[in-house]
């Protein structure tokens, strides 16, 4: 027997009344746009009529306590977007072209705060992508996962000991040892010439 349940809909008075940023109209949003930043305006054309400084101020948040003005719109590993004629643009990136112009093919805007989030032009510079990697390693935010460290590794410093004992010391093939470990070939030629997992001796 199948039971059919109608679905009880949201009634209006559960919506929460907000003025449009751009045409200061009253409308009603549900309380989860709210929570995900949307509901600024009451229509897309709202949205899309407003220049790009007027919308990128639209989702400027309030400065904390470390001078970081975190962006309040979309995001997208943990960096602020904001979409200009059909493409997404980075808001910091957005936020030093704003105020300083075009940033020259081949350099990046980087963060000083290391907030991915943070508009703050104060807190960024531009630089290359070894500028990038050089103050990464410099504030200790670089580190190198070895072997059986790594969450995807399959081997082990063990086991890499034993490939390469069979290999070197009893005559294996790497056949056989590729069977045995449940490995490709290609991958044991790898270890025992050393051209992987050569941490370990």
């Amino acid at each position: 027997m199948i039971i059919s349940k109608k679905l009880k809909r949201r009634s209006p008075s559960e919506k929460v009344k907000r003025r449009c940023k751009n045409c200061k109209e009253i409308f009603l949003v549900e309380p989860s746009r709210l929570r995900r930043s949307s509901g600024i305006y009451c229509s897309k054309d709202c949205y899309r009529n407003l220049s790009l400084v007027d919308r990128f101020k639209a989702f400027l948040g309030r400065p904390d306590k470390n001078g970081c003005i975190n962006w309040q719109g979309v995001t997208c590993n943990g960096y602020g977007q904001i979409s200009n004629k059909g493409k997404q643009l980075k808001a910091h990136r957005v936020a030093w072209e704003l105020k300083n112009g075009p940033i020259k093919k081949g350099y990046s805007c980087l963060h000083k705060c290391d907030n991915r989030s943070c508009v703050n032009v104060d807190h960024l510079f531009i630089g290359t992508q070894l500028d990038n990697m050089r103050d990464m390693i410099e504030k200790g935010r670089h580190k190198t996962v070895k072997g059986d460290d790594h969450p995807n590794a399959k081997l082990s410093k063990a086991k890499i000991k034993k490939i390469r004992q069979r290999y070197f010391r009893y005559g294996f093939t790497q056949l056989e040892i590729s069977e045995e470990f449940g490995i490709s070939r290609p991958l044991v030629s790898m270890i025992v010439n050393h051209k992987i997992w050569r941490h370990v001796e």
